[in-house]
């Protein structure tokens, strides 16, 4: 299987509207999008690899959605607003992935305790 990517999808760099996605191919994607958007369409960003993360960037960006998976961020940085989102996502994630680690060595040294032999038994 293919690993898919997390795109922003907009006019230009300074673009308020984006579009935020996911795909293995983001270029080849672009096309599809620009079929029904009347302005030229570029990808402005891509992160390698975390297509996985592309429910929790909505999740957190949910106010500022137009409609679908575009977004409006009216006269704030799009771009700027949506990497570091996503930097937060990623970092969000891994300190979530820490603590699963922490909680499973934690329950299985309990586990541990409590499968040892009683003294006198």
């Amino acid at each position: 299987m293919a690993t898919d990517h997390l795109y922003v999808v907009g006019e230009n760099e300074n673009s308020a509207v984006v579009k935020i996605g996911r795909s293995g191919q983001p270029l080849t994607r672009l096309t599809g999008i620009q079929t029904g958007y009347p302005r030229k369409l570029r990808v402005l960003h891509v992160e390698d690899g975390a297509g996985h993360l592309e429910d929790d960037v909505h999740k957190a960006l949910a106010v500022r959605r137009a409609a679908g998976e575009w977004f409006d961020f009216g006269e704030d940085a799009a771009l700027e607003t949506v990497r570091q989102v996503i930097a937060d996502v990623k970092a969000i994630q891994e300190i979530a992935a820490r603590h699963a680690l922490v909680v499973n060595l934690v329950t299985t040294q309990r586990a541990l305790k409590m499968a040892e032999p009683l003294d006198g038994l």
